[in-house]
Formats: structure tokens, sequence, C-alpha cells
């Protein structure tokens, strides 16, 4: 799973996935469909769940949440017609669903198209340290400085 330190254009579409989530939660009000039960809840829960991944992703972007968020996206396009409501509900699904989607989209494309110098590194980096890295250090031949007893020639002698 690829995962990238967030760019300032990545905090940018975490922040607008932020406002998206918010939208859908608030369009139930702003659209006027609040009385329409099954369309506020989805919009609630979408928009919820939206907000949770976003936020997840504002300080590293994992592969799995732009996913999930596009899954989301997706859920909001299709709502309107797997849960049979139409008007301003369905297009404040689609309308926000959609702009999830290019979100998504567009994060998937720089997780695939970021070098790899920007990417997080997957293992540790004594993991990915080359193997003379790795070695442990060597003590020096000179035991002489640790006997007890013996001094240390100063550098200026």
């Amino acid at each position: 799973m690829r995962t990238i330190d967030n760019q300032p254009e990545d905090i940018f579409l975490g922040g607008w996935n932020l406002v998206l989530g918010a939208g859908l939660i608030l369009a139930p009000w702003y659209f006027g469909f609040r009385s329409e039960d099954i369309a506020a809840w989805n919009a609630w829960i979408t928009g919820a769940t939206i907000l949770a991944l976003a936020a997840l992703t504002l300080m590293r972007t994992r592969e799995g949440e732009v996913y999930a968020i596009g899954a989301a996206g997706l859920w909001s396009c299709a709502a309107p017609w797997a849960l049979g409501f139409q008007d301003a509900a369905a297009w404040a699904h689609v309308g926000l669903g959609v702009a999830l989607l290019v979100s998504a989209g567009s994060w998937l494309w720089r997780l695939r198209d970021l070098p790899a110098s920007q990417k997080s590194a997957q293992k540790s980096a004594w993991q990915t340290a080359p193997p003379a890295a790795r070695a442990t250090p060597r003590v020096s031949e000179d035991r002489s400085a640790c006997r007890p007893g013996t001094r240390t020639p100063s550098p200026r002698s």
C-alpha cells in the first residue's frame, strides 16, 4: 500500500474533502430535503464517513483511505437510484459525489506519479540502508584504553 507524506497540494485535497463531507452533512438543510428521512440520513452518514476519512489524510495519505473516499463518492452518486430519492436530494448527492470522485482520482494520480524520494518509506531506515551502512561498528583493536589503571595519552604529549 503506497503512502505519501503530504505536500501543500495534498493538504489542500484533504481540506477540500473535509469541505465536501461537511457539505454533504449540511445538504439536507441547505437544499431542503430534511423531511426525506432516507435521503437525509444517507447524506449524514456518508458525509460523516467522508469527514473521518479526510481527517485521516491530512498528515499522511494512504492509498486505502483514498480508495475509501472514492467509494464513498461513488455511493453518493448511486444512492439516489439505489435508495429511490429524487429532486434536490438526488442533485446534492450526485454533485458532491462527482466532486469526491474527482478529488480521489487526482489523489490517486499523485500517488502513482510521485517520485520515490517523496513517497514515505514503507520500511524503516535500517531496512532500506545499504548493507555496508547496516554493519555494526567495529571496536577499535587498541584495547589498552579500556583496561583499568591505564592512562590514555593526551593529544598534546
